[in-house]
């Protein structure tokens, strides 16, 4: 094992714990031998339980209430989001996907995290005409901006694996692009679809490792971190 991925065990806190992602890495962290504590911080009691983990029921748009449950974290994983559909308007979706990640960002800062990850989109740019990809570009800007010792962004491209919620237009994409995606090679390959247990397996991996600075995983980069130990 590389001397970077040498390290004691840590506490955690996980934002995002229900959905597609996030269910996965909470899973993920339970079975990791490096992980002591996990911080479970959201509207929803999780679905599963753990001697490991701790549930703090917070309401997601007052999330500055709740500095104490950063106490003593080192790293943070975000992995919120919505769709417009799902908040009903694009101003609900910033909120999710800008408002409450950065809030959230920022709280750990205050609190001292020096590691923190966020599950972005393939086509994240503050400049895009498009505006979920803009939404997305501006909350990777405003992370960068608050100046952690290591801030981790994984933008994933179309997700596969189970969902709570039923998406036909995602549904389809998972059915169809299978069959034509071994056509996307060299830089194309960020584009084929990945697993979402493969993205939670990428995030924690890389937060076993003590590296310092900015960091951007692309779906193609994010499959061979997950392969890393």
């Amino acid at each position: 094992m590389a001397d970077n991925y040498r390290m004691p065990y840590f506490d955690c806190l996980i934002l995002g714990y229900t959905g597609a992602v996030g269910q996965e890495l909470l899973h993920e962290l339970i079975k990791s031998d490096k992980v002591n504590r996990i911080v479970c911080l959201g509207r929803k009691q999780p679905a599963i339980d753990h001697h490991k983990m701790m549930f703090i029921a917070a309401d997601m748009t007052k999330l500055t209430e709740h500095l104490n449950a950063f106490a003593g974290i080192s790293r943070v994983y975000c992995c919120l989001g919505t769709t417009i559909k799902q908040a009903g308007s694009q101003q609900g979706f910033k909120r999710v996907d800008y408002d409450m990640v950065v809030d959230a960002a920022l709280l750990a800062k205050q609190a001292g995290v020096s590691h923190f990850s966020v599950v972005s989109a393939m086509g994240a740019d503050e400049n895009s005409t498009i505006f979920y990809n803009r939404v997305k570009g501006e909350c990777e800007k405003a992370l960068q901006q608050i100046g952690f010792n290591r801030l981790s962004i994984f933008r994933p491209s179309l997700l596969t694996g189970p969902r709570k919620e039923f998406r036909l237009g995602e549904k389809i994409a998972q059915i169809t692009f299978p069959l034509i995606e071994w056509l996307l090679l060299g830089s194309l390959k960020h584009y084929r679809s990945i697993s979402t247990n493969t993205v939670a397996r990428a995030i924690l991996l890389n937060s076993i490792k003590t590296d310092e600075g900015v960091e951007i995983f692309r779906s193609d980069d994010i499959k061979q971190l997950s392969k890393a130990l």
